[in-house]
């Protein structure tokens, strides 16, 4: 479903339809109580909580040849990681092939503070992840829109060889969806979406009868949340094993392979 398909289910749940085309889908003159600019509006919050309601694997990005020169501690990324969320740094030595490293990731003030130490060097450690921002203090008179930012990961112990890194991250949710843009979750969940903005929309209402719709749309939306998670769960096969050891046995294992089989069997 692409924004303007979400945007009229949206209306028809509520009950207010309105004709609308590219040139007006998020005009204040379209609509009489909801008008499509404060849908739209919510639409696009709704994309961006439901893509950030769990760590869902199709947030899931990697950078791969990454470069870290031996005496530097910075590796600039892609302008889409999400910087609040979970991430791993992998750095393989180009000198020695058997030195692979996979970092701790720690908060970007604890990074700060050990960086001040400008005799920490050795093998990394450890790393963080902020928003560089360029021609700041040289010239504050810039707006913000005119500011260089970026993101930047650092590493710690400064390394005393050249690496090259794996960087596994997840990525921002679109918050300024356009009308042919579709959400960032699969179709199957784009009904999330559709609740979610819905139930916003109701408390606009501020009335018994908004606040009830708003609450079944909400319930709906979380609902569509747990059905997601479960399916996520039941489609990883993850379990802890143990690298050159024998693969798992699931002969005996619960669930939909051999649902014959008594809940208790070779527990």
């Amino acid at each position: 479903m692409e924004l303007h398909d979400i945007l009229f289910d949206v209306r028809d749940r509520l009950g207010e339809r309105a004709d609308f085309d590219e040139t007006d889908y998020d005009s204040q003159e379209v609509g009489n109580f909801w008008r499509n600019d404060f849908l739209v509006r919510k639409i696009r919050q709704a994309n961006v909580q439901f893509n950030h309601e769990h760590k869902w694997s199709w947030m899931l990005r990697e950078q791969a040849g990454l470069t870290l020169a031996a005496g530097t501690n910075e590796i600039e990324l892609i302008d889409d990681v999400d910087l609040n969320r979970h991430a791993i740094l992998t750095l393989s030595s180009t000198v020695d092939a058997n030195d692979v490293i996979v970092l701790e990731k720690i908060l970007p003030m604890q990074g700060a503070a050990l960086a001040a130490d400008t005799l920490l060097r050795g093998s990394p450690q450890y790393f963080y992840v902020h928003r560089h921002i360029e021609n700041y203090y040289e010239e504050p008179e810039v707006d913000d829109a005119d500011r260089v930012f970026a993101a930047i990961v650092r590493v710690l112990p400064v390394p005393l060889n050249d690496y090259t890194g794996t960087f596994t991250y997840y990525t921002n949710a679109n918050p300024t969806m356009v009308y042919t843009d579709e959400p960032d979750c699969p179709a199957q969940y784009h009904q999330a979406i559709v609740a979610l903005a819905t139930a916003h929309a109701y408390g606009r209402e501020q009335t018994q009868q908004g606040s009830n719709k708003a609450a079944e749309a909400m319930a709906e939306y979380f609902g569509w949340v747990e059905r997601a998670k479960l399916a996520e769960k039941s489609t990883s096969e993850s379990e802890r094993i143990q690298i050159g050891g024998a693969p798992p046995d699931y002969r005996y294992s619960r669930g939909p392979r051999y649902p014959h089989l008594p809940p208790n069997v070779g527990l």
